[in-house]
């Protein structure tokens, strides 16, 4: 059953916000594309972060509240990746 999962899970369009994105665009997209997380990537197509809407939350929760700030400031960084065997 894991490997069904994994397989459907790997054919599905994976979103992505770039560095240069806004939280308006972050959320924007979060909500359009009915996804809870997506990846950013620098210019040069690697991935620097991830953004949530728990990302998101807890900015709007801090008070520190402002659409037109980068998502780079509320990213989560360090992230733990690995390849994809699948082809």
């Amino acid at each position: 059953m894991p490997g069904k999962l994994v397989n459907r899970m790997s054919k599905r369009k994976c979103h992505t916000l770039t560095e240069t994105d806004t939280v308006k665009t972050a959320s924007q997209n979060l909500h359009e594309k009915k996804v809870g997380s997506m990846p950013i990537l620098d210019k040069n197509n690697k991935v620097i972060g991830i953004i949530s809407e728990r990302d998101l939350s807890r900015f709007i929760y801090t008070e520190r509240f402002n659409l037109n700030m980068s998502i780079t400031s509320i990213m989560s960084k360090n992230l733990v990746t690995c390849l994809s065997l699948i082809h």
